[in-house]
């Protein structure tokens, strides 16, 4: 047995250490986290199906969920999976309780690919052939700490930019269509067979 790295999909991932993960189905979640200067603000799922990462929320930089060394947990309640989330270090240690329910779209966000072309022709074909991606905007309110005075984050920013990502993508896409046939019509150019005369046409002039 050995470790292997494939190839990830979705939203680039800010390195951290002393983050706290847990797993819910086939999804795995990660929060807080940090560099030792300060800590990472972003709740990420990564969908271990379609390997993918996805930013499901972001806190600010000194919430006690931006933090290192926080404890996270999930259980069966009431017929629902939620995410519990305990303590860190920011500066200050923490006893703050947190709580995030899972919403069932969590899990289909990722949004594009970290490669902004495709890797083949036929790659680049079926990714012209699937479906326009499409984007949800979700409010960052997942998480229900003890304090309800916490400010809603505007995501519009970082939606815009998500959307031109996507026609950037298409444009991609729709570039390596058009070099395919302008190839394919080349070969076809070059196999046309120029016409020859029979042998007795010599002897008639």
């Amino acid at each position: 047995m050995e470790w292997s790295q494939p190839q990830i999909q979705g939203d680039l991932v800010i390195p951290r250490a002393g983050h706290a993960g847990t797993t819910i189905d086939e999804n795995w979640y990660i929060v807080g986290g940090g560099d030792n200067k300060s800590g990472t603000p972003e709740t990420l799922l990564f969908n271990m199906s379609k390997l993918g990462w996805s930013v499901l929320t972001s806190v600010k930089e000194r919430d006690p969920l931006a933090s290192e060394g926080l404890t996270v947990c999930s259980a069966f309640v009431n017929g629902e999976k939620p995410l519990v989330a305990f303590g860190g270090y920011n500066g200050r240690y923490n006893n703050e309780i947190f709580v995030m329910k899972p919403k069932p779209t969590d899990s289909t966000r990722p949004k594009i690919f970290q490669s902004p072309a495709a890797a083949s022709v036929t790659a680049a074909y079926a990714l012209a052939k699937s479906e326009k991606l499409e984007f949800i905007e979700t409010d960052d309110s997942n998480f229900e700490g003890v304090r309800e005075n916490n400010p809603v984050q505007d995501f519009s920013i970082e939606i815009n930019s998500i959307r031109e990502e996507s026609k950037v993508l298409e444009s991609s896409v729709a570039e390596v269509k058009a070099e395919i046939l302008g190839s394919g019509k080349r070969l076809m150019t070059s196999i046309v067979p120029t016409p020859s005369y029979p042998r007795y046409y010599q002897f008639l002039k």
